[in-house]
């Protein structure tokens, strides 16, 4: 019964690993964005047998499966949050309806303008004084 559990676990564990994708968004093209919104996806890793009948080197064996599935999980999620970060600070730079963007325009659009330029006002001003 041991051994048949063990032969599950082991199936289960190294039947996936974890990669990074990239994948295509609409604002892609229509923002000219160069980087690529990326996510996280799993592949078949093939079989790897850790049937035997030495109860110690099956463990090592499922602990060797664990860790490198556990490792491809953690490599590849720093890679996408990378990643991913790169392509949104581009898209906010980049895109004129980009969260930045529209916080920006709606702020510009409170200060007064005159003749296509912006009216200074006492706050923006530093005072200088002449001696």
């Amino acid at each position: 019964m041991k051994s048949v559990l063990l032969i599950i676990i082991s199936s289960i564990l190294t039947s996936c690993a974890v990669v990074p994708k990239a994948t295509h968004d609409a604002d892609d093209a229509r923002c000219n964005l160069i980087t690529r919104k990326m996510e996280l996806d799993t592949t078949g890793t093939g079989n790897v047998n850790c049937a035997g009948n030495d109860g110690r080197a099956v463990l090592i064996c499922l602990g060797f499966v664990g860790t490198v599935a556990a490792a491809s999980a953690i490599v590849s999620g720093s890679i996408v949050l990378a990643g991913n970060t790169v392509h949104w600070v581009e898209k906010q730079g980049r895109c004129d309806d980009s969260f930045l963007n529209t916080y920006i325009m709606k702020y510009n659009k409170s200060v007064p303008e005159k003749n296509n330029t912006q009216i200074k006002t006492e706050d923006s001003l530093s005072i200088q004084t002449t001696n």
